[in-house]
């Protein structure tokens, strides 16, 4: 029974194995050469379809809309509202991180570190 069950393990990792494989090499080829939206780009506030009309269109690349978020930011380079003067509120809260804390791809209404000044106001 045992040599049965590593038998069809076998075959099962014979066949899975190439095409992973495959998958990595179309994964490689399309980063490489393929078309502008799947090679490496540090573009991650960008994108392809906005299917919950979070975004608002950014630009044109022949048929395809762009979609995103336009950035507003302060003149010591730190993110803000286009509604909110920074240096008129009651409270501002100072976040460090990454992406996550600046929000990439979010509203600025939306970041945590907005909603806790709301709170915190």
């Amino acid at each position: 029974m045992e040599t049965e069950q590593k038998l069809i393990i076998f075959k099962i990792m014979a066949l899975s194995v190439p095409i992973l494989i495959l998958f990595g090499i179309c994964e490689a080829s399309l980063r490489l050469w393929g078309p502008k939206y799947h090679q490496f780009n540090n573009s991650s506030a960008e994108y392809y379809s906005n299917p919950r009309e979070y975004f608002v269109p950014l630009r044109s690349e022949g048929t395809s809309v762009i979609y995103g978020l336009n950035y507003v930011h302060t003149s010591e380079g730190y993110r803000a509202s286009s509604v909110i003067d920074v240096m008129q509120k009651k409270n501002n809260v100072l976040g460090l991180g990454d992406s996550f804390t600046f929000g990439r791809g979010v509203r600025y209404e939306d970041i945590y570190l907005t909603k806790l000044e709301w709170v915190c106001a």
